[in-house]
């Protein structure tokens, strides 16, 4: 995943008019009403690379808008704004963005020459955190979103990515770079900044996501030993570590939301340069194939 994301932060370029070669979705998230998903989809063109992040309608499979080259969306929890990372060209990094998906009008958050990625909106809209290496190491960090002032959570030596708030506003879950492959998920405790650790094990595991009722995780792992295509797998664990649950279905899927209802989950399929967004019953049920028809424009 991180050579994705490298390519995603480097040499997005976004081409308009040349032949469709491949799509990766390497991101989905469902809306607050469960009514609609966000995707984001880099395409493979004949002369280059372009990221754009889609909102799919459910009822009848429609784009209802597109965002050029932004990556790795989030939704607020009122519906109204999309955010997510935009990459900086020319030069190196992204900045933190926000789209009025009603309007269509955008705003940019950050303003520097750091790599600012991964946003998530707090329960109540005031806030969001997002992880940055403008301070050496990829660390968390939260904003208030009135004046934009930041906050630093982690302040130790390893690299942070992915953060989600959970639905009670109390905690950030996370993925912490080990530098083996071998990552881990933490839940960081937002009163005392303690972080604790949620998965330990000698698998791979990352892209961490809350269930609904903010006891539970959601999370791919792998078994990077496994050079297998489909060893990496939807996962859910509380989030003190205990009752560890392989969900059936989801072999070779990464990336895995659960909808607002508790009721269906939506997960990624395939390797680079192409993948596919499945939605199936919470327990893997009834995969059904979300992109495999819709037209990407």
């Amino acid at each position: 995943m991180k050579i994705v994301i490298s390519v995603c932060l480097n040499i997005l370029i976004t081409i308009q008019c040349f032949s469709q070669d491949s799509i990766f979705y390497q991101n989905i998230e469902w809306s607050p009403d469960g009514e609609k998903i966000c995707i984001e989809a880099i395409t493979r063109l004949s002369k280059g690379i372009a990221s754009a992040s889609y909102i799919v309608n459910l009822s009848d499979l429609t784009i209802e808008r597109k965002i050029e080259n932004s990556f790795f969306p989030s939704w607020s929890a009122d519906g109204r704004f999309i955010g997510y990372s935009k990459s900086r060209l020319p030069g190196r990094g992204s900045e933190i963005w926000l789209t009025n998906i009603i309007t269509g009008d955008s705003v940019r958050l950050t303003n520097d020459t750091a790599r600012n990625s991964g946003v998530s909106f707090s329960p109540d809209g005031k806030k969001i955190c997002f992880t940055s290496d403008i301070s050496g190491r990829q660390s968390i960090y939260i904003m208030n979103l009135d004046d934009r002032s930041t906050e630093k959570i982690t302040s130790d030596t390893f690299k942070y990515y992915n953060p989600v708030w959970s639905p009670k506003g109390d905690k950030i879950v996370c993925y912490r770079e080990r530098g083996d492959g071998r990552d881990k998920i933490f839940v960081i405790k937002l009163s005392d900044k303690k972080i604790v650790k949620v998965t330990d094990d000698t698998l791979h595991n990352f892209y961490p996501g809350w269930l609904p009722d903010g006891k539970r995780i959601v999370y791919t792992t792998l078994d990077p030993s496994n050079r297998n295509g489909n060893s990496s797998q939807t996962a859910f664990i509380e989030s003190n570590g205990k009752h560890k649950q392989l969900i059936p279905n989801t072999a070779g899927a990464f990336f895995a939301r659960v909808s607002p209802d508790n009721k269906k989950l939506a997960f990624i399929k395939g390797r680079w340069p192409m993948s596919n967004v499945y939605i199936a019953g919470i327990d893997g049920t009834n995969p059904v194939c979300i992109t495999c028809k819709l037209r990407i424009h």
